[in-house]
């Protein structure tokens, strides 16, 4: 089981300070201490979750503007400085897929953004298919629609950084329902038509042949 080793420091700076070494994760909680000194620092050591997904802190958590994932004494990610960079890295980091959604759903409840909301879905999605957790899969669901309904233009980059693409998250999220085994995911639906269909009911029209979503016009 890995670990998160919390910083605690009376001086904050405005930069983000953190290190992998073995089985350890250190992130920096309210920023690096003075480099002349480590006077005021405390250091916690927090395991990361491996165990099943049980719970919710709140009905809404990690959905929307909920932000009770901040509250949760189970969520080791809590009072983490997490941002734009350090996200990614402790998602490769995370040794469950319970401990992914914490990561997301923190970094979205402090800047909530269509890519946020998606890797939280993605990671209840990822619970499901893990753990065959019903409530993890429901959750995904609706923070999926989330994604459609807030976000609907937002967008994450892939490839190099020199030559980055940005996908639209609202056609990821459409290939989540539709053909989530292309992201080695289960369906959340009994089929495939009764994914279209909720789609269809939410206000959405998902093209086959392009796979991609559209808003439906009244």
């Amino acid at each position: 089981m890995k670990t998160l080793i919390n910083q605690y420091s009376q001086l904050v700076t405005s930069k983000t300070c953190y290190a992998v070494m073995a089985s350890f994760l250190s992130l920096a909680l309210a920023g690096c201490g003075d480099a002349a000194s480590d006077n005021g620092q405390v250091v916690n050591t927090v395991e990361l979750p491996t165990d099943a997904f049980t719970s919710l802190y709140c009905p809404d958590e990690g959905v929307g503007e909920e932000s009770c994932v901040l509250f949760n004494p189970v969520n080791p990610y809590a009072r983490s400085a997490i941002n734009g960079v350090t996200k990614w890295d402790l998602a490769n980091e995370a040794p469950s897929s319970k401990s992914r959604f914490y990561l997301w759903a923190t970094a979205h409840a402090r800047d909530a953004q269509g890519e946020n909301q998606f890797y939280a879905a993605d990671s209840l999605h990822a619970i499901f298919r893990d753990e065959g957790s019903i409530l993890a899969r429901d959750q995904a669901k609706r923070a999926y629609r989330v994604v459609l309904d807030d976000f609907f233009g937002s967008v994450t980059f892939t490839g190099p950084v020199n030559a980055q693409t940005a996908n639209l998250l609202r056609n990821w999220t459409a290939d989540r329902f539709v053909s989530p085994g292309n992201a080695g995911l289960p369906q959340l639906y009994d089929s495939q038509s009764e994914a279209l269909q909720a789609l269809d009911e939410w206000g959405y029209l998902y093209d086959a042949n392009t796979a991609t979503i559209s808003r439906k016009i009244n």
